[in-house]
């Protein structure tokens, strides 16, 4: 284990941003908690990690007791996680592979996370409590990343271009593995990026691109998909990118990229 700097307690509140911002040619993780109340207390910008590396796509466990992240702090890419009461930093995996973009199940137990194999990306499941070796989720000739963990267990929705662009599709961890792989945004007119679950899991969020436009889009996740790209499976929510939602589903905050 490796140890960081001190960490604000209040990290285990709800509402907390966890993000990766680049400080002086690095990447390290912060924590930020805006005042959504005239009664509530913000938390200032604090960073979590240091040091002449990087770290990268942050996730904070279901219990907010740790965060699964990236770091090539031991000259590739790995998972580690880090300890958010004693600040240790724990690797996860320990492979000359790139992998990153961790996503907890409900319970904890498990990591959806995407991996170079095979020359190609793909999504795979680590079983963090039992500490054994990693599972396969995908094995396509398509590039399988960015998976997000449904709170209801039992789905993970992941980005894919298994139909020649890349647009959200879920898995169904309940199915046979010839069944189990469903397209949701269907968007023939650019990429999209960044599935992200509401917190009751019931709708999926995402970033899509639309005549070289970047919007947010909503769907159901249990509705038919329509054969109309956006309607009716797809509601559009506005400009941005990197959607996350707040934890009582209120609130979905979104990266805006502007000229200034």
């Amino acid at each position: 284990p490796q140890e960081t700097g001190p960490l604000p307690t209040s990290i285990l509140a709800s509402n907390i941003i966890l993000l990766s911002l680049d400080e002086g040619g690095y990447k390290h993780l912060y924590a930020y908690q805006p005042s959504l109340t005239a009664a509530s207390q913000p938390l200032t910008l604090s960073r979590l990690t240091y040091g002449p590396w990087d770290d990268i796509t942050p996730a904070l466990s279901p219990d907010g007791a740790t965060i699964a992240f990236a770091s090539n702090r031991n000259g590739y890419w790995d998972l580690y996680q880090l300890d958010v009461v004693s600040g240790l930093v724990t690797r996860l995996t320990d492979t000359p592979s790139y992998e990153a973009s961790p996503s907890w199940s409900p319970d904890g137990r498990w990591l959806a996370y995407e991996a170079y194999l095979d020359e190609n990306l793909e999504v795979l499941i680590l079983p963090v409590a039992d500490g054994g070796n990693p599972i396969r989720l995908t094995n396509d000739p398509a590039a399988d990343h960015s998976p997000a963990w449904s709170p209801l267990g039992r789905q993970v929705a992941f980005i894919s271009t298994r139909s020649g662009e890349s647009e959200v599709w879920l898995a169904d961890l309940d199915l046979a593995q010839d069944q189990r792989f469903r397209n949701i945004s269907r968007n023939p007119s650019g990429p999209d990026l960044h599935p992200a679950w509401s917190p009751d899991g019931s709708a999926l969020a995402w970033a899509g691109q639309v005549d070289g436009f970047h919007n947010l889009y909503i769907a159901s996740a249990t509705l038919p998909i329509a054969s109309d790209p956006l309607t009716p499976a797809a509601r559009y929510l506005g400009s941005g990118d990197w959607p996350v939602w707040s934890s009582d589903g209120r609130f979905v905050l979104s990266l805006l990229l502007t000229p200034t």
